[in-house]
């Protein structure tokens, strides 16, 4: 009677460790899915930053775009007023030399 109290007891005992084992693994699993959730939103958090960096820039090289466009055509327009001042002066200077 007293031995198979013993082994009642040494049973018990052997099935508490491994249900206590059985529950630290499960705890330890459950620490790894917290931190790869949270790993996850901070992934998130960064993406959202990212898109919105993207739009941002986006959004310069528009406003590049049009300064280019607009200094292309003032140039344009001064390289035209240039020739044609250049072109004056030409029938100018003829008249000139014409007249002597």
């Amino acid at each position: 009677m007293l031995r198979q109290f013993v082994e009642t007891q040494t049973s018990d005992a052997s099935n508490s460790q491994q249900q206590k084992d059985e529950l630290d693994e499960i705890r330890a699993e459950l620490r790894k899915a917290e931190q790869a959730i949270t790993a996850a939103e901070e992934l998130e958090t960064l993406l959202e930053k990212a898109r919105s960096d993207v739009k941002e820039l986006e959004a310069q090289a528009v406003r590049k775009e049009t300064e280019i466009v607009h200094a292309k055509d003032q140039l344009r327009a001064s390289a035209e007023q240039s020739s044609q001042e250049i072109a004056n002066l030409q029938d100018r200077l003829r008249e000139a030399v014409r007249k002597g």
